[in-house]
Parts: structure tokens; C-alpha cells; sequence
């Protein structure tokens, strides 16, 4: 065997299942190697990464956490407070929504940072990692790694434009989807608040490096990443492409259905299946609108839900056809449906096309108007406002999913990304040590 190039790896994993699973996925493709993985991450996810035989240690990247159904997971008193605003900011639209997601984003992403620094500091000393992988999210980490001169490697778990490059500006989409274009005004106002939030957060990461490292400040610390390589978890769109990005088209892996929700899928009707992610489940008037239309235009279809604190509600409220639980084996269930309504988080959108579904994507938020245009441009699904949805929109999207090129679209696609996934990036990886060959 080849003398690994990473022999000892430290993948720093925020407590966020979204986040999670996909690193997961990628600690795998390491350990398949021969690699020695050690997860850092908190004690909310201690469990899943000892399950799935890795080495535990505690690493606190973030003061919130989120291990499924977001809202009923115990947050601090302000954490849940932002929960809080960020949902009633999601029903004025998307600019309002990016608008105060800015205004959280220097305490939820850039929490504890002096703790963080001395954790790697110590976990450094006692391991000597050949490599570390840091969440694109987890801006603490990346300070700690570029101050300490730790090779490390960024994973981006959220769209590739969470990073932003050239002019663009973080958390302002490049390209709005068609029906989400903002009046001139507020897209004004969207940038001007955004680019406020990047100089104060700029500052506040900078100050860090000099104080605690006598390092020279980055020019925005969005955009801060990774020497070594940034690993994208989306697929390789020609507009997305750029130097010393890899691809893994998807970062998961597949599901076994649990028998006891293989006995409820009907193979004689329709499947479509709901899933607005672990916070977005919350909308439960986005959810009953959605189930309401399909219903209308498919009246035998079955629906599957992930309704998050809706579920027992919902469930009362619909009849047979509509199988609503708080928490759904997604992963498992996709390769038993016809089409898929989701809220456009990465995950939920490589999930979908891996298995070639055709989507309808509701963005609401963060990078999920980004992957909305995706679909858009690529002719993958339909793209519907998730504060204007009505049994026309829902019908004309159902309409959508069944076109064509529309399925040929995803077909290929679909095709393409299999032959990706998180080992085709950690071989390149190991082969060719980077962007700049590591030896």
C-alpha cells in the first residue's frame, strides 16, 4: 500500500445535523484509506461519531446546536430567541430573512473564539494531525488553524457561493431565481446591510489573528479558506468551477428503509415527498399549503412529511394519504418516490438528485436561493415561493416535474454525481496533496 500523504486527519465538526453528516460522510472516505480520523465536534454529537467507529474529542465550535428538529433541540436563552426571529423574518421574504441572518451571523458563527484557539492549540500537541478539515461555517476554526500554520483543508458544506469571490458580496445571492428578484431598493438595502455585517465581522476575525498570533488581517473573513484545497459538497457546475476547488458531487450515504416504513409506502399511488429541513419544518402553514395542493391535483397520491412540531397536527388534520412524522429517514425514503418539495439546503438538493428525482425547490433563506437558481438553470425542477404557494402553483410545478427534458436533466446529472462522492475527493487528495502538492 502507498504511503498515505494524511495519515492522522482532525475533521472540526459543527453541532449542526446538516453539517454533521456530510463531514461524516467524508471522515469515512479517510478511514477507508487507512487514514486515523479523529472528529472534533461537541457533546451533542459525541454519540454519532463514536457509532460510527471514530475517535471522539471535544471541541466546542458553536454556542447553538441543531440535531434534527431544530426547535426542539435545547438552545441558550438567546440562541432560541434568534430561532425565533430568523422564523418570523422567513415569512416577510427573502430579503428581510438575509437581512436578519446577517444580524446573527457574528455571535452564531464566531462564538468562543480564545476557547477554540486553545482546544486546537491542545489537540495539535497531543495528536500532530497531518491534515485538519474545517467547516466552511466554523469561522473560529479557520482563525485558529491559519494562526497556528495547521495544514487544514475547508469543507463547504452549503452552496460553493457561501464563499464568495470577486465582487460578490456573503449572503447576497449573485443571481436571484426569476420570482424572487428584489425591487432595486431592497436589493440596495440587502447589500448595504450585508456589506456592513462583512466589514464588522472582518474586523472582529482580524484583530484576533494580530492579538493572538501577530498575523496580518485577511480582506474579508467570509471569504478566508483553505491553502491546501476547498472541498465543495455540491456537484460541478461549469459556473461554479474555480482553482483549487474539488467537487464531490454529494457527501452521504445511502440508507437501508427501516421496515416499519417500508409497510406504510402504497406502490400503487403516486409518492411525493415534503421535507423543508430541520429548521424550516417550523413553517407549518408552508407545509399544509403544499399538502393541500398536491392533494388537489393528485388526489391519489400519498404524501410523506418531515413536519418538524407540525407533525401531530398535521397528522390529525389529513387523512390517510399524508404520513407526517417530526423526523423522516429522507435518505431512505428517496429511492421510493416520484418527486420531491424541499426547501433547497444542499443536503435535501444532492440527496434528491443522486437519485434522480425531480424537485420543487421553496428557498427561504441563506444559500438556498443559490441552489434554487441552480435548479432553475439546469433545468433540474421548479422553483416556487414558499410565501405564495396556492394549489395553482402547486399544480404548475407538479406539471414541471414531469416534463421531459426536465427528467432528462436529471437523469444526467444524477448520473454524473454518482460517479463522484466524498472518495473521489479524499483519493485526489492523497494523491496530489492539494492545491499546491503538500508533501
Amino acid at each position: 500500500m502507498n504511503k498515505l500523504r494524511f495519515p492522522i486527519i482532525v475533521i472540526l465538526a459543527p453541532p449542526f445535523y446538516s453539517h454533521f453528516n456530510p463531514l461524516l460522510a467524508l471522515a469515512r472516505a479517510f478511514a477507508s484509506l487507512g487514514t486515523r480520523v479523529i472528529i472534533g465536534t461537541s457533546p451533542d454529537f459525541r454519540a454519532d461519531a463514536e457509532n460510527a467507529g471514530f475517535e471522539y474529542r471535544e471541541v466546542r465550535i458553536n454556542k447553538n446546536a441543531n440535531r434534527g428538529v431544530a426547535v426542539e433541540t435545547e438552545q441558550e436563552d438567546a440562541e432560541a430567541r434568534r430561532l425565533r426571529e430568523f422564523l418570523e423574518a422567513t415569512t416577510r421574504g427573502p430579503v428581510e430573512t438575509l437581512i436578519t441572518q446577517g444580524r446573527h451571523r457574528t455571535d452564531d458563527m464566531f462564538a468562543n473564539p480564545e476557547q477554540l484557539i486553545e482546544s486546537i492549540r491542545d489537540l495539535n500537541d497531543d495528536l500532530h494531525p497531518s491534515l485538519w478539515v474545517a467547516d466552511q461555517l466554523s469561522y473560529g476554526a479557520t482563525l485558529a488553524l491559519m494562526g497556528l500554520d495547521l495544514p487544514f483543508a475547508t469543507f463547504c458544506a452549503p452552496h460553493p457561493y457561501s464563499i464568495p469571490t470577486g465582487d460578490m458580496t456573503y449572503s447576497v445571492p449573485p443571481e436571484w431565481p426569476g420570482i424572487f428578484r428584489p425591487s432595486p431598493e431592497d436589493e440596495a438595502r440587502l447589500i448595504s446591510a450585508a456589506r456592513e455585517v462583512e466589514r464588522d465581522f472582518t474586523s472582529r476575525f482580524n484583530k484576533l489573528l494580530s492579538s493572538h498570533f501577530s498575523k496580518e488581517g485577511v480582506k474579508s473573513a467570509f471569504s478566508a479558506t483553505s491553502s491546501i484545497a476547498v472541498i465543495c459538497n455540491y456537484p460541478p457546475f461549469p459556473n461554479l468551477r474555480a482553482p483549487g476547488r474539488l467537487f464531490a458531487g454529494h457527501s452521504f450515504s445511502e440508507q437501508k428503509l427501516p421496515e416499519t416504513w417500508a409497510s406504510r409506502i402504497d406502490p400503487q399511488r403516486e409518492k411525493i415527498l415534503i421535507a423543508l429541513g430541520t429548521f424550516l419544518s417550523s413553517r407549518g402553514d408552508v407545509l399544509r399549503k403544499l399538502i393541500e395542493g398536491i392533494l388537489s391535483a393528485r388526489p391519489d397520491a400519498q404524501v410523506f412529511v418531515g413536519a418538524g412540531p407540525n407533525a401531530g397536527e398535521i397528522s390529525k388534520d389529513f387523512d390517510r394519504r399524508v404520513i407526517a412524522e417530526s423526523f423522516i429517514p429522507q435518505r431512505a425514503l428517496l429511492p421510493h418516490v416520484d418527486a420531491v418539495f424541499h426547501h433547497g439546503g444542499v443536503s435535501s438538493f444532492t440527496e434528491t438528485l443522486y437519485m434522480g428525482k425531480p424537485m420543487a425547490v421553496l428557498p427561504f433563506s441563506s444559500d438556498q436561493f443559490n441552489v434554487a437558481r441552480d435548479v432553475e438553470r439546469h433545468r433540474l425542477g421548479a422553483v416556487c415561493d414558499p410565501n405564495r404557494v396556492s394549489p395553482d402553483a402547486v399544480e404548475e410545478a407538479l406539471e414541471i416535474l414531469v416534463d421531459r427534458e426536465i427528467r432528462k436533466s436529471v437523469e444526467d446529472w444524477s448520473g454524473q454525481i454518482r460517479g463522484l462522492g466524498p472518495e473521489s475527493v479524499v483519493r485526489e487528495l492523497q494523491s496530489s496533496g492539494g492545491i499546491n502538492g503538500q508533501e
